[in-house]
């Protein structure tokens, strides 16, 4: 997907889910009133009523699942297709790292890991984006070579550690931040759907419950706040 459908995409969901909960919820509110009235029915008019007027409670319930999953679904691929952090920069940027590749290349290459720490962070501190992007592309195949020198210095494996931390810390200066706001959506339409996934399971555990202390006795829905005695 384009990043424009991708938004719509996510805004489209989000609003899906939203207006499923509204739903649910009117469902709900008119359900505990027309219960409430019930009361004053016989046990059989009663019984029937409830089940009458449940229906519309499962089924707004079932739609904010179906909304809740598909969002859900939506939500993870758009993260996956934009989880690549691509890392970006001006052609005139571009052209500096072409003339300091060489320079670079030996440092990272050849340099112990402390020598390199140090020419990483002066690189993070200047600013300068063309040698962070240098650095960023080429010190993971550097940092996946084994180094036995470290047993002997160990302040060589802290080198490597802090290198491995400056990495995330060049990336995401240089990352392409455009995706960021489709991101924010998916992950709030992936947080919505979570709250409708746990509410339901916290509905299905009190239902439960409420049915091994009845102990078959006549009982209203379990959330039913005007509950019948039997």
């Amino acid at each position: 997907m384009t990043l424009t459908e991708m938004t719509s995409a996510m805004r489209r969901d989000l609003s899906t889910i939203e207006e499923a909960q509204a739903a649910e919820k009117a469902a709900e509110s008119t359900y505990r009133y027309n219960t409430h009235r019930a009361h004053f029915l016989s046990d059989e008019a009663y019984e029937a009523g409830l089940r009458d007027h449940l229906a519309p409670v499962v089924e707004a319930r079932a739609a904010s699942q179906r909304a809740a999953e598909a969002a859900r679904r939506n939500a993870q691929l758009v993260l996956r297709q934009t989880g690549a952090a691509r890392l970006v920069v001006t052609p005139d940027e571009q052209a500096s790292a072409a003339r300091q590749e060489p320079v670079i290349r030996r440092v990272v290459d050849g340099g112990r890991f402390d020598a390199i720490r140090d020419e990483f962070r002066a690189a993070i501190v200047s600013e300068d984006r063309a040698a962070m992007l240098l650095f960023a592309t080429m010190l993971p195949d550097r940092l996946a070579k084994p180094a036995p020198e470290e047993a002997q210095r160990p302040e060589l494996g802290q080198a490597r550690g802090e290198i491995a931390r400056m990495l995330g810390q060049a990336r995401d200066v240089l990352r392409d931040q455009s995706f960021d706001p489709v991101r924010t959506l998916a992950s709030q339409a992936n947080a919505l759907a979570g709250e409708v996934t746990a509410a339901a399971f916290r509905r299905r555990s009190e239902e439960a419950s409420a049915k091994e202390l009845a102990s078959g006795a006549k009982k209203a829905w379990p959330t039913d706040p005007y509950r019948r005695a039997s």
